[in-house]
């Protein structure tokens, strides 16, 4: 994201409205905090921002995070094998890792699922059951993704948010499916990159 420039005590256009949409959205995925707080008054708690097992969610986030890895092995691998895509920008590595940590629990990982599983996948869940609210949780995850322009990381990330939702109805807990999804964005690629290189 680019940060506002002044020139001549002015913000560019384009820098502005790139701040001012990444501001929104940031806004935007802390949104359910603020729904369940003030609206709904509900605890906390029913977005899933609870430990009831540590030992649990670090098993099944890690568990949700190796299939997770495989699904991505799989668009990877199409993109190269049948896009002819070269390896290395199929597969991103990250950078600066303290850059995206950070984002990882401000604007991507954590607030995603605070978002797909503690508040949608639950009220979903409430209505319809959990297969319904499972299914139109990840779709629904996967067409976010799209916004990226990109069919197969759409498809990969519907997929992948089966596996996230699966993991949080398992422990009730959305630091299951965040600790899978963080782990996701931050070493996926890498691991794939590695068993590719084999």
């Amino acid at each position: 994201m680019a940060t506002p420039v002044f020139v001549m005590g002015q913000l560019r256009t384009v820098e502005m409205a790139v701040y001012v949409l990444g501001l929104a959205y940031v806004l935007l995925l802390w949104c359910p905090l603020l729904i369940v707080k003030f609206v709904e008054h509900r605890p906390m708690a029913s977005l899933g921002l609870q430990f009831s097992s540590p030992l649990q969610v670090i098993l099944w986030g890690l568990v949700a995070f190796v299939l997770s890895t495989l699904l991505l092995m799989g668009e990877i691998g199409y993109r190269i094998y049948f896009r002819g895509e070269d390896p290395l920008l199929a597969t991103p590595i990250v950078s600066n890792w303290l850059l995206e940590i950070l984002q990882q629990f401000l604007w991507i990982g954590f607030p995603e699922e605070i978002v797909n599983r503690g508040y949608l996948l639950t009220r979903l869940k409430e209505s319809w059951g959990s297969t319904p609210a499972l299914l139109i949780s990840a779709v629904l995850f996967g067409v976010g993704h799209l916004a990226l322009g990109d069919l197969p990381k759409a498809i990969q990330a519907g997929l992948t948010g089966l596996l996230y939702g699966w993991a949080f109805l398992k422990t009730e807990s959305v630091y299951t499916s965040s600790l899978a999804h963080i782990l996701q964005n931050l070493l996926g690629s890498t691991v794939v990159r590695v068993v590719l290189s084999r």
